[in-house]
């Protein structure tokens, strides 16, 4: 990295602070972005157990009781702690076949490997 007095000023000249300029040249590869993530399945909520999380809280009396800032607190806290405890974390993996091969093609693949697998698993040694 570089840092040097600019020359050439962009900007109104400020007595107490010269204008730099910074060079860095990255010596190192970036790397790629990992599309590997994980997240919540939505269509796996436990409806029935956050509704009745949810319902056990007798809201009215939470919030009388407590100061405005407490009673923020404790709404986010209860729907926060259900999508923690009750829908289920997913991971995404990023597909390993080149991107021309099509859905339908890696279904296909991948149900033959399926098949040889629990072949494979009953031929007697």
């Amino acid at each position: 990295m570089r840092v040097l007095s600019k020359q050439l000023n962009l900007s109104p000249l400020d007595p107490y602070h010269r204008t730099l300029s910074i060079k860095y040249i990255i010596s190192t590869p970036v790397k790629q972005f990992d599309s590997n993530h994980e997240f919540r399945k939505s269509y796996k909520f436990r409806y029935g157990e956050i509704n009745r999380y949810i319902s056990s809280f007798n809201w009215k009396l939470t919030f009388s009781e407590l100061y405005l800032n407490f009673s923020v607190y404790a709404l986010y806290d209860a729907p926060h702690f259900t999508v923690l405890k009750y829908i289920p974390k997913s991971t995404f993996n990023e597909s390993s076949f080149p991107p021309w091969v099509s859905k339908h093609m890696k279904d296909l693949i991948l149900k033959n490997k399926r098949k040889e697998h629990i072949h494979s698993l009953n031929q007697v040694p």
